[in-house]
């Protein structure tokens, strides 16, 4: 078993489009967002970025869109997940 860090300062200094393409990848590539997994791995990688204070472009955020439009029925769906949700 290998063992990935990832480090915090490296994520605050990339350019835009590699958040916005990171992003992407946990929200359209990684996991089925049926899945409960693609529900704690999204929200995780939101909290890093929050927590290092990453600056998100207004379009960053477009591969969660379809997932924020839909979200009253994916807590109906998931009620005990609802922390998880992005």
């Amino acid at each position: 078993m290998s063992i990935n860090v990832i480090s915090l300062f490296r994520c605050q200094s990339q350019r835009a489009h590699d958040r916005g393409a990171l992003l992407h990848g946990f929200a359209k590539i990684c996991r089925n967002p049926n899945d409960v997994f693609w529900l704690k791995e999204n929200a995780e990688l939101l909290n890093i970025l929050e927590c290092s204070a990453s600056t998100l472009d207004s379009d960053d955020l477009n591969a969660h869109e379809q997932i924020y439009d839909n979200l009253p029925k994916r807590l109906a769906f998931f009620p005990q997940y609802y922390r998880f949700l992005p």
